[in-house]
């Protein structure tokens, strides 16, 4: 799985290296070449995890998103085939 961080974060950790060697050109140089490449870097696209469960349908005509009431197939909640929400994302616990 993929760690993501915040880019003002890591910026912040390295100038905090600087600060140890305020008069070092060679430390100005790589403080510099590391928040240009701090910055350079890709944004992962982070959403937060949401959490639902799967709700018995009224009709027995299998379940719905507890999010979104998006509908699945009563076999495919019974083993367990979403584990995640197909049409929203949530994250499915067990209920």
């Amino acid at each position: 799985m993929a760690e993501c961080i915040e880019r003002e974060a890591a910026i912040a950790e390295v100038e905090e290296w600087y600060e140890m060697y305020p008069d070092s050109d060679a430390a100005r140089e790589a403080l510099s070449l590391a928040k240009r490449a701090i910055r350079k870097l890709p944004a992962a696209d982070v959403r937060p995890v949401v959490k639902a469960h799967w709700i018995k349908c009224n009709r027995g005509a299998g379940y719905k998103c507890s999010v979104c009431k998006a509908r699945s197939s009563y076999a495919d909640v019974l083993h367990g085939n979403h584990k995640f929400c197909y049409k929203c994302g949530a994250m499915m616990e067990k209920s």
